[in-house]
């Protein structure tokens, strides 16, 4: 059992926050960052389907990771400027 001064000391240095839990669990501070993170792992599958194929010229592991963030920041930009 904490002693009254320590659970003092843990009081004043706690403080509510405002935070978005995605469907993954992760937790986010912004809306538009959980936002971001739903929307990759809606198209994860989608995504990785490209990367495993034939037409994926980059096959390198950060090459991977650097193409699957372009398809993603390409289709959030899509989504918010094609109309």
């Amino acid at each position: 059992m904490p002693t009254p001064f320590l659970a003092t000391q843990a009081q004043l240095q706690m403080k509510p926050i405002s935070a978005f839990q995605t469907s993954d669990g992760n937790i986010f501070p912004d809306q538009e960052s959980a936002s971001r993170h739903e929307f990759f792992l809606e198209n994860k599958d989608l995504v990785e389907d490209f990367l495993s194929s034939e037409e994926n010229p980059y096959k390198g592991s950060a090459h991977r990771s650097i193409v699957q963030g372009s398809i993603m920041r390409w289709e959030l930009w899509r989504a918010k400027n094609v109309k």
